[in-house]
């Protein structure tokens, strides 16, 4: 029976695995792009769709992506917490759609504010922000890396 619910418990972590790794390349993605010298991710995806960046627009994606670091990182804390405490019993799944869907309502959130209160930052529907967002080139860093304004 012990030896049972040891099992079932190793399962359980295991299966928070993905939303584990998921949340961490993230994570080291969005930070990396926050280190002196480099263009903020979220700059970077503005500047891919809109091939300039104000000085004000560069102030809010790089704060824009500060959050984001934020999210990863509350993620990462939720999971290592789950899987130091929480005992097998469902969680796993709920965790593993939960996680994506925080993700796209907090991309949908910041979409409608941007569109609502900062419309002169450059909005597009959301399909074609989204369509732009799978185009790899999104996704590199810029050559044009300078330090963010402050």
């Amino acid at each position: 029976m012990l030896l049972q619910g040891a099992h079932q418990l190793d399962n359980f972590r295991l299966l928070l695995l993905p939303p584990l790794f998921v949340n961490a390349v993230l994570y080291y993605v969005f930070a990396r792009s926050l280190l002196p010298g480099r263009e903020a991710l979220i700059t970077g995806f503005h500047r891919h769709i809109h091939r300039e960046v104000p000085a004000e627009v560069m102030r809010y994606t790089r704060r824009l992506t500060c959050l984001w670091v934020m999210f990863f990182g509350i993620s990462l804390a939720f999971i290592m917490l789950l899987t130091q405490t929480a005992e097998p019993n469902g969680w796993t799944w709920r965790l593993s759609l939960a996680l994506p869907f925080a993700a796209f309502a907090f991309f949908l959130g910041e979409h409608f504010f941007r569109a609502r209160f900062r419309r002169h930052y450059g909005v597009l529907p959301l399909w074609q922000t989204l369509r732009e967002l799978r185009h790899p080139d999104a996704w590199r860093p810029s050559r044009e890396d300078a330090a963010a304004p402050r």
